[in-house]
């Protein structure tokens, strides 16, 4: 590859614009290219086109809002964890990206290439072209998400010139092993990995004898339980049950068409006290909990452009929870396990916190109108157990 810092420390009397080139990786072997845009004699429709450092193929990279901060190298200490940052306020991200759910997003690469505006394609055809050294990260999480942008945090791949350890790729933070690949209830010929929770969630204690109850969590740690449990809203909560509050915020509703609707009725989050709440839940004294209904073909599971309210449903004794439009009652476009609108509710969030989420956890039982239901027990983690595998390089050390 050209040396271009050693180009760019020479007097440049031409005043060569600085141009920040990104390729973001959102399934195997298909990248979006965009650049944040800005330089002179350019507009928000003007696209530039630059050469892959391998293979030579010339890449149109579209102008969006899009940047990375926090981006430094030490020498020691933990590695950086830098921001990624795109506008939200437009369809031309979601589209590049097929519109994919953003939470879709975590764990893929992102790349980072620097140049000068005369080193682009259509005025430097050098092969390989001329830039700085290429910066590549993968997507940890989201950090936050609103109307105008989504900010996603950044992790360096652990990556030593492509040898794995052992035998799989290491990415820090994250366990690299198949969620549930390792479940007792496989047969041993089809066991991966390490990850022995059960698909269905069932944990087994013994309290005089054996129970067994099923617990479900979702990527952001959160635990899903029967919406039958979920009890209304009051000013003296019992910390280990279920209550909706209203979460304050109007939704916008994706219909079963793709077309939207906004203004939409305020959604209850569900919340469980951790210490004394009183009326009014925080981030605090409560934490977040969803809810599931038994799949019934003849009921309306809402989608919204905040996922994070997308409705889940118990099918199969699995969890599933609505993608990308609404499913209205009486003519869903597919039933869960099968297409693409339904995606798996329970699924992990790769971190220590998530093994801990689901083995430290208990269960108990609740009758509601004579139904009696077994669930996950409000704040009871069992934080005396030891995490029961070794996705994470010395993860026994820790409770």
């Amino acid at each position: 590859m050209t040396d271009i810092i050693a180009s760019s420390q020479k007097l440049d009397t031409d005043a060569s614009e600085f141009i920040e080139l990104f390729s973001i990786e959102y399934a195997a072997g298909s990248h979006a290219y965009f650049y944040n845009g800005g330089f002179e004699a350019t507009d928000s429709s003007t696209k530039v086109r630059f050469r892959d450092a391998v293979g030579g193929t010339v890449r149109e990279y579209t102008p969006i809002p899009i940047d990375i901060e926090g981006m430094k190298f030490e020498m020691e200490g933990a590695s950086v964890r830098p921001t990624l940052t795109i506008a939200n306020i437009s369809t031309i991200f979601s589209t590049s990206i097929g519109d994919m759910n953003f939470e879709e997003l975590i764990g893929q690469r992102v790349t980072k290439r620097t140049t000068l505006r005369k080193y682009l394609y259509d005025q430097n055809t050098t092969n390989p072209p001329i830039e700085y050294p290429v910066q590549s990260y993968v997507i940890d999480r989201i950090v936050s998400k609103n109307i105008l942008q989504v900010v996603f945090e950044l992790a360096s791949p652990f990556d030593l010139q492509g040898t794995s350890l052992p035998s799989r790729q290491i990415i820090g933070g994250g366990c690299p092993w198949k969620y549930q690949g390792a479940a007792l209830s496989l047969a041993e010929n089809a066991k991966k990995g390490g990850c022995s929770w059960e698909p269905d969630g069932k944990i087994t204690t013994y309290v005089g004898t054996a129970t067994d109850y099923n617990i479900y969590v979702n990527k952001a740690d959160e635990f899903i339980v029967p919406n039958a449990i979920v009890q209304a809203s009051t000013s003296s909560p019992s910390i280990s049950s279920f209550y909706s509050y209203n979460a304050g915020n109007s939704l916008t509703r994706v219909n079963s068409n793709g077309s939207k609707t906004a203004s939409q009725a305020k959604i209850y989050q569900v919340m469980t006290p951790i210490t004394g709440l009183g009326a009014t839940p925080t981030n605090t004294n409560s934490e977040v909990v969803r809810r599931f209904r038994p799949y019934s073909a003849s009921d309306t599971y809402y989608a919204y452009t905040d996922t994070d309210f997308n409705e889940y449903v118990l099918y199969n004794n699995v969890i599933w929870q609505v993608k990308n439009v609404t499913q209205t009652g009486g003519s869903h476009i597919t039933t869960p396990e099968s297409g693409s609108y339904w995606q798996r509710g329970d699924s992990c969030g790769k971190k220590l916190t998530s093994c801990a989420k689901r083995f430290h956890s208990t269960g108990t039982s609740s009758t509601i109108s004579g139904v009696t239901t077994k669930h996950v027990k409000a704040n009871a983690l069992r934080d005396y157990i030891t995490l029961p595998f070794g996705g994470f390089p010395g993860s026994r050390r820790f409770k």
